[in-house]
């Protein structure tokens, strides 16, 4: 079993778990996208890195005085890994490889310049989402608005009568708004202090006031630029008309951050979601839930190539997968109820059992008895992409011959015959992915092979005058029961069970594939997220592997 996460999904239906290496790998598209859309960019479109002219305005005039910045900014960083943060923070960091900062030199009444040399800026800063409509995303994030535009048409198009109504579109971005650079708590400010006597490297104080006043200017802008991190499209809350939310539909969702001291590459951006209309936790339920999540979604070995090279988990919630939509298919299908299995929670087994007897008087009374019984279970199979199909179809054939007026004196049957058999049930079926990034589903593979064992015979008595009338006409064929051998009648005996059991089986396993292409994240820049490796996890949350590939 590969060595995945322990953890269990009790409190969501769903999550989308990314490590720092794919948000690494993210930021440089969110990065352009958000110099581009700034008031002060200065960059062309293939530019790597940001060039940004941030003067400040006259209180008077409004115009631009001569007192600001031209920098060149590095791509900003993002570290997820933040001793003591509260939930949803995280580390950012902008580095300033060149530039010149121009400033009032209050001592010479003039203004002054002072050179940009690797100077940088760590701060933290808490995640939000917010909606946003198409045009907009347009606007923000032309091509993951495209991704969006493509993801709710290929849904529309497999679900005749949907439209773009029934979806929502939301971003998660940093709150870069209300960020002061100016003030002393939760910064790191790599910039020259004072240049003093003592300090003779140091830089002036105004330089340095103005150098963080621009950079305020430019995190702060009008309120409109914020850094986006993702897009998810989701299904509206609510039904709408005779248009019910699937099992597996997206409709709401909040964002995590899994901070890892030991190897911070391992650190995980999460969104955790709700399928169908179920209700997200809030408020201080939702931190509990956040909490509960404590270990690594993805190890660091499947980060680093010594096992894998992944992005993140996707993991779907046993209860949802399993509780709500996998067994009650099967449930329905097979008309019993299933009992979980006291020692294997994974594990769920059905039964029934019933039975006929029939009198008949001709020369002697005879008395047939039929028994019948079938079982199955099904089990995951956790580590694997398995679920394991077992079972038992019995049968037993009775009967018993008695002169008449014997059986009333107490006098004991005079021929008798007792068959029993069994047919065994052995199956399974491999979970795979299907639809890549756009219309990702589930799929069952079913096998082709006859899952019904041959019969086994049990037990064979025949004794008094039933061995010759079983070899001349056959004191079963009067019955219904054909066959020149015990396994040949249990058979027989057996075939309307087989028949059931048989068909109700292929309607369950032809009907179990599961759709998720209701709903999306979106990396920035439009970007795509493809799934791989499914498997059941050691609590059976449904785990797949998610690998980024940029736009």
């Amino acid at each position: 079993m590969p060595n995945d996460t322990n953890n269990s999904l009790t409190d969501f239906d769903m999550c989308l778990a990314l490590a720092q290496k794919a948000i690494d790998s993210q930021i440089a598209s969110a990065w352009k996208e958000w110099v581009s859309r700034s008031e002060f960019s200065d960059s062309g479109d293939d530019d790597a890195f940001g060039y940004l002219d941030v003067y400040m305005k006259s209180p008077k005039t409004g115009k631009p005085t001569p007192l600001g910045m031209s920098a060149e900014l590095a791509p900003l960083t993002v570290s997820l890994n933040v001793p003591n943060a509260k939930l949803g923070q995280v580390e950012v960091t902008i580095r300033l490889r060149s530039g010149t900062v121009t400033y009032f030199d209050q001592f010479e009444f003039e203004k002054a310049t002072c050179p940009i040399d690797n100077w940088s800026v760590s701060f933290l800063t808490d995640l939000d989402t917010k909606p946003v409509d198409p045009e907009l995303l347009r606007k923000i994030d032309p091509k993951a608005a495209e991704r969006a535009d493509e993801v709710i048409k290929n849904a529309t198009e497999k679900n005749p009568g949907l439209d773009d109504s029934y979806f929502s579109i939301e971003y998660l971005f940093m709150k870069f708004t209300k960020i002061d650079l100016l003030l002393v708590d939760n910064k790191s400010i790599n910039i020259p202090n004072e240049q003093t006597p003592e300090n003779p490297d140091g830089i002036p104080l105004a330089a340095r006031t103005q150098a963080l006043v621009a950079l305020n200017t430019v995190l702060q802008g009008d309120g409109t630029n914020e850094f986006m991190l993702g897009t998810v499209v989701r299904r509206e809350k609510k039904n709408q008309g005779d248009k019910p939310i699937p099992t597996f539909a997206m409709t709401d969702f909040a964002f995590n951050i899994f901070s890892d001291p030991v190897d911070p590459t391992a650190s995980t951006l999460s969104y955790l979601g709700m399928f169908s209309g179920n209700v997200l936790p809030k408020g201080q339920d939702l931190d509990r839930a956040r909490v509960k999540l404590q270990d690594n979604w993805v190890r660091p070995e499947r980060l680093n190539g010594t096992d894998a090279t992944v992005s993140g988990t996707m993991a779907i919630s046993a209860h949802t997968f399993l509780d709500n939509y996998l067994i009650p298919k099967i449930t329905q299908a097979l008309g019993m109820t299933p009992k979980r299995d006291a020692e294997h929670p994974l594990k769920w087994n059905y039964s029934n059992a019933w039975d006929q007897k029939q009198t008949i008087d001709d020369i002697i009374r005879r008395k047939f008895f039929f028994d019948w019984s079938k079982s199955l279970s099904v089990e995951v199979m956790t580590g694997q992409a398995v679920l394991n199909i077992t079972g038992k179809i019995s049968s037993s054939i009775g009967y018993d011959g008695y002169t008449h007026g014997a059986e009333g004196l107490g006098i004991g049957r005079s021929e008798w015959i007792a068959y029993a058999g069994h047919r065994t049930i052995t199956t399974s079926l491999q979970l795979r992915e299907t639809g890549g990034s756009v219309g990702f589903g589930i799929a069952f593979d079913i096998p082709d092979a006859d899952y019904f064992g041959p019969v086994v015979v049990d037990k064979d008595e025949i004794e008094g005058f039933a061995k010759v009338n079983e070899a001349v006409g056959g004191v079963l064929k009067g019955v219904g029961i054909i066959g020149d051998t015990p396994a040949a009648m249990l058979e027989s005996s057996m075939s309307k069970t087989v028949e059931a059991l048989r068909s109700e089986l292929d309607s369950a396993l032809k009907n179990l594939d599961v759709e998720l292409n209701q709903q999306a994240f979106i990396p920035p820049g439009g970007g795509v997220f493809t799934f791989q490796n499914v498997r059941f996890s050691a609590v059976g949350d449904v785990l797949l592997d998610v690998i980024y590939k940029a736009a």
